[in-house]
C-alpha cells in the first residue's frame, strides 16, 4: 500500500512529512486513496483548536475516498492519547456521530482503560475497539 502522509501540527494545518507525531504534532493522517483506508494516529491534544483542524482535514480526506465511491476503512490509533477534558470529548462526540455510512469500517485502538470508557460513551456503537494494531487491520480486511 501507499499512503500519503499528513501531519497535523498546532502552526498549520497539513504539511507533508515523514516525521513522526509528537507534542508539536499531535495528529497523523495516512491515506490509501486506492483501498479507502486512512489510519489516524493521535497523541495528546494541546487545545480545541487543534481537533478543530484534525476535523477539517479528516473529513476533506473522507470525502476524497468518497467521491471515489469507496467504503471507508479507517484504524485510529489514541494509544498513546490521554483522558480528554469534557469539553473536547462532547466536541469529539459531537464530530463522529454520523460520520460513517452503511458499508464503513472504523476500528479504534486504545490502550489505557480510563479513554477506553470515554471513546465507548463518546463514539458511535458500531465503531470497534481494539488493544492492537493487527488486530484491527485483521478486522478490517487488511491481511489475507
Amino acid at each position: 500500500m501507499t499512503f500519503l502522509t499528513r501531519i497535523l501540527r498546532a502552526a498549520d494545518i497539513a504539511e507533508p512529512s515523514h516525521a513522526e507525531p509528537g507534542p508539536a504534532e499531535p495528529f497523523r493522517i495516512e491515506v490509501d486513496p486506492v483501498a479507502g483506508l486512512i489510519r489516524v494516529t493521535r497523541h495528546p491534544l494541546a487545545s480545541v483548536i487543534d481537533l478543530g483542524q484534525h476535523f477539517a482535514l479528516l473529513e476533506s480526506e473522507i470525502a476524497a475516498i468518497r467521491r471515489d465511491g469507496l467504503p471507508l476503512r479507517m484504524i485510529v490509533d489514541i494509544r498513546e492519547a490521554t483522558v480528554d477534558s469534557p469539553a473536547v470529548a462532547a466536541q469529539i462526540g459531537e464530530r463522529v456521530h454520523g460520520f460513517d455510512r452503511p458499508g464503513d469500517r472504523i476500528a479504534l485502538v486504545v490502550r489505557a482503560s480510563l479513554l477506553q470508557l470515554q471513546v465507548r460513551r463518546e463514539t458511535p456503537a458500531d465503531h470497534r475497539m481494539f488493544d492492537t494494531i493487527a488486530a484491527a487491520e485483521a478486522w478490517l480486511g487488511l491481511h489475507g
